[in-house]
C-alpha cells in the first residue's frame, strides 16, 4: 500500500510539474505592444514580439528595425510578418543585414506585426536589442 501511495504522489507531482512547464511553453515569450508612428521602445531579441497597429485610412506603411548595438546586428536575425485582423498574411518583411524592412500599402483596419528574433550566439551589451521605426 505504501508503494502505491508513493507512486500516486510521484505521478501527481510529475503531472503538476509538466503542467507548469506546458503553460510556460505555451506562453512562448510572446509579448504584445502597440505600434505607432515613430520609434518603438527597445526590445530584446528573444522569441516573438507582437505589435498591434490600427490604420484609419489607406496608407503606405513603412517599418524598419534598427539595431541598438554596433549597427550590424551581427548577433541576431529578425523576421517579420504583417497580419490582418483575420490572421491572414498581408506581407513579409525583407531581411536586410539581420534587420527587417517592410513597405506595404494598407487599407483601414487592425493589423499585427509579428517579429521573431533569433540569437546567433553570444551576447554583448546592447547588441541583442532593437527598435522599430514606423511611418504611416
Amino acid at each position: 500500500m505504501k508503494y502505491a501511495t508513493a507512486m500516486v504522489k510521484a505521478v501527481a507531482g510529475s503531472a503538476l510539474v509538466l503542467g507548469v512547464i506546458g503553460q510556460a511553453s505555451a506562453m512562448g515569450g510572446v509579448n504584445t505592444h502597440t505600434l505607432e508612428a515613430g520609434t518603438s521602445s527597445s526590445q530584446q531579441v528573444a522569441g516573438t514580439q507582437r505589435y498591434t497597429l490600427q490604420v484609419d485610412q489607406p496608407s503606405q506603411l513603412e517599418i524598419r528595425s534598427r539595431d541598438l548595438g554596433s549597427g550590424d546586428a551581427a548577433y541576431y536575425r529578425l523576421q517579420g510578418v504583417l497580419l490582418d485582423d483575420q490572421g491572414n498574411v498581408v506581407a513579409e518583411a525583407d531581411q536586410v543585414g539581420g534587420q527587417i524592412a517592410l513597405d506595404q500599402s494598407v487599407q483601414p483596419g487592425d493589423y499585427v506585426l509579428e517579429v521573431n528574433g533569433q540569437s546567433l550566439g553570444g551576447t554583448r551589451e546592447g547588441m541583442n536589442s532593437y527598435v522599430l521605426e514606423t511611418q504611416l
